[in-house]
Protein backbone atom coordinates (compact mmCIF):
# COMPACT_ATOMS: atom_id res chain seq x y z
CA UNK A 1 0.00 0.00 0.00
CA UNK A 2 1.41 3.01 -1.06
CA UNK A 3 0.33 6.52 0.73
CA UNK A 4 0.84 9.28 3.37
CA UNK A 5 -1.16 6.69 6.17
CA UNK A 6 0.41 3.02 6.60
CA UNK A 7 -1.82 1.55 8.61
CA UNK A 8 -5.97 2.17 9.18
CA UNK A 9 -5.64 3.14 12.13
CA UNK A 10 -3.50 6.15 11.38
CA UNK A 11 -6.25 6.70 8.37
CA UNK A 12 -8.80 7.03 10.79
CA UNK A 13 -7.50 9.87 12.82
CA UNK A 14 -9.47 13.10 12.67
CA UNK A 15 -7.53 15.74 10.97
CA UNK A 16 -7.29 17.75 14.65
CA UNK A 17 -5.50 14.61 15.91
CA UNK A 18 -2.55 15.21 13.12
CA UNK A 19 -2.62 19.07 13.62
CA UNK A 20 -0.36 21.11 15.65
CA UNK A 21 -1.70 21.50 18.96
CA UNK A 22 -0.73 24.98 19.52
CA UNK A 23 -2.86 26.02 16.35
CA UNK A 24 -6.04 24.15 16.94
CA UNK A 25 -6.30 24.39 20.69
CA UNK A 26 -10.07 23.87 21.44
CA UNK A 27 -11.04 22.38 17.99
CA UNK A 28 -14.20 20.40 17.96
CA UNK A 29 -15.83 18.27 15.49
CA UNK A 30 -18.35 20.81 14.05
CA UNK A 31 -15.56 23.62 14.06
CA UNK A 32 -17.03 25.38 11.11
CA UNK A 33 -19.94 26.18 13.01
CA UNK A 34 -18.03 27.15 16.90
CA UNK A 35 -18.22 30.39 17.51
CA UNK A 36 -14.26 30.12 18.59
CA UNK A 37 -13.76 30.00 14.76
CA UNK A 38 -15.35 32.78 13.36
CA UNK A 39 -12.14 35.69 13.31
CA UNK A 40 -8.97 35.76 11.68
CA UNK A 41 -7.67 33.87 14.45
CA UNK A 42 -10.39 31.45 14.67
CA UNK A 43 -9.99 30.50 10.59
CA UNK A 44 -5.81 29.93 11.69
CA UNK A 45 -7.01 27.50 13.91
CA UNK A 46 -9.45 26.18 11.35
CA UNK A 47 -7.11 25.40 8.86
CA UNK A 48 -4.04 24.86 10.29
CA UNK A 49 -4.24 21.45 9.37
CA UNK A 50 -3.68 22.36 5.75
CA UNK A 51 -1.24 25.08 6.09
CA UNK A 52 2.51 24.74 4.64
CA UNK A 53 5.61 25.05 7.12
CA UNK A 54 6.09 28.39 6.08
CA UNK A 55 2.73 29.65 6.34
CA UNK A 56 2.14 27.67 10.05
CA UNK A 57 5.30 29.32 10.82
CA UNK A 58 3.63 32.69 9.87
CA UNK A 59 0.31 31.45 11.52
CA UNK A 60 2.12 30.54 14.93
CA UNK A 61 3.81 33.90 15.20
CA UNK A 62 0.57 35.64 14.68
CA UNK A 63 -0.87 33.48 17.44
CA UNK A 64 1.57 34.28 20.01
CA UNK A 65 2.34 37.95 19.22
CA UNK A 66 -1.38 39.12 17.94
CA UNK A 67 -0.64 42.35 19.85
CA UNK A 68 1.89 43.57 18.08
CA UNK A 69 1.22 41.77 14.64
CA UNK A 70 -1.81 43.69 14.16
CA UNK A 71 0.30 46.65 14.49
CA UNK A 72 2.84 45.79 12.15
CA UNK A 73 3.44 46.23 8.58
CA UNK A 74 3.45 43.20 6.02
CA UNK A 75 7.45 43.69 5.52
CA UNK A 76 8.13 43.71 9.71
CA UNK A 77 5.65 40.70 10.13
CA UNK A 78 7.89 38.49 6.98
CA UNK A 79 10.94 40.19 8.35
CA UNK A 80 10.35 38.81 11.78
CA UNK A 81 9.21 35.12 10.74
CA UNK A 82 11.87 35.29 8.33
CA UNK A 83 9.48 34.97 5.39
CA UNK A 84 8.66 36.80 2.33
CA UNK A 85 5.94 39.38 2.21
CA UNK A 86 4.41 37.04 -0.72
CA UNK A 87 4.36 33.95 2.17
CA UNK A 88 2.19 36.40 4.31
CA UNK A 89 -0.07 37.43 1.37
CA UNK A 90 -0.64 33.66 0.52
CA UNK A 91 -1.66 33.20 4.16
CA UNK A 92 -3.85 36.29 4.12
CA UNK A 93 -5.86 34.94 1.38
CA UNK A 94 -6.35 31.01 2.13
CA UNK A 95 -7.81 32.29 5.56
CA UNK A 96 -9.91 33.54 2.78
CA UNK A 97 -8.99 37.47 3.29
CA UNK A 98 -8.34 39.75 0.23
CA UNK A 99 -4.64 41.05 1.39
CA UNK A 100 -2.57 41.44 5.03
CA UNK A 101 -4.59 44.83 5.68
CA UNK A 102 -7.76 42.70 5.30
CA UNK A 103 -6.27 40.74 7.90
CA UNK A 104 -5.21 42.81 10.23
CA UNK A 105 -8.93 44.91 10.54
CA UNK A 106 -10.36 41.04 11.33
CA UNK A 107 -7.57 40.75 13.37
CA UNK A 108 -8.22 44.04 15.16
CA UNK A 109 -11.71 42.96 15.75
CA UNK A 110 -10.63 39.51 17.38
CA UNK A 111 -8.26 41.36 20.07
CA UNK A 112 -11.04 44.07 20.41
CA UNK A 113 -13.52 41.30 21.35
CA UNK A 114 -11.62 39.62 23.31
CA UNK A 115 -10.63 42.69 25.82
CA UNK A 116 -14.48 43.44 25.87
CA UNK A 117 -14.64 39.66 26.94
CA UNK A 118 -12.15 39.98 29.60
CA UNK A 119 -13.37 43.57 30.82
CA UNK A 120 -17.17 42.12 31.39
CA UNK A 121 -15.66 39.30 33.11
CA UNK A 122 -13.67 41.31 35.40
CA UNK A 123 -16.79 43.31 36.07
CA UNK A 124 -18.75 40.15 36.92
CA UNK A 125 -16.24 38.54 39.28
CA UNK A 126 -16.21 42.39 41.50
CA UNK A 127 -20.20 42.08 41.25
CA UNK A 128 -19.62 38.58 43.33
Amino acid sequence: MCGVFTTKAQFNKPSSARSPKNLVKGRTDDAASDATFSGAIGQIRLQAHSLSPSLRRVAEHVIQHADSAVHQTITEVATSVGVSEATITRLCRKLNYAGFHAFKIALAADLGGRKRQNLASQKGEGNK
